[in-house]
């Protein structure tokens, strides 16, 4: 009995320490939109801002970017992954990551902006 509540208290802190957000710290390298008339305006840019995943969510820190929670649709061991924002009459949103470079886009009847980063997985 002894050794089953042990192994039951490990279970019970491991599973706590896997469920804690992963946090990644990004700098823009660039922004682009294209309005609907297909004007181009680029900007290079430095603001950074941070995302964190968690539960199958992808939630923004800052608000730059987006207010939206994105869902998780694919993600790997090793941090590659794709989140996209329900399509709803406003729009729809869409983050790659790997290997520290993101790339995000949102595409609404304003046009079409992305913006792309370089991040730094936090531990």
């Amino acid at each position: 009995m002894k050794y089953l509540s042990i192994l039951l208290l490990f279970f019970a802190f491991g599973a706590q320490a896997e469920s804690r957000p992963t946090v990644f710290f990004c700098k823009t390298t660039k922004i682009i939109h294209i309005d609907p008339r297909g004007n181009l305006s680029e900007r290079q840019t430095g603001f950074v801002f941070t995302f964190s995943s968690y539960e199958n969510k992808l939630e923004f820190t800052s608000e730059k970017l987006t207010k939206n929670t994105l869902d998780i649709k694919y993600s790997v061991a090793n941090f590659s992954l794709i989140a996209t924002s329900p399509i709803t009459p406003i729009g729809t949103e869409s983050l790659f990551y790997k290997d520290g470079l993101m790339s995000y886009s949102n595409q609404t009847p304003n046009g079409i902006e992305t913006v792309t980063a370089s991040c730094d997985k936090l531990e």
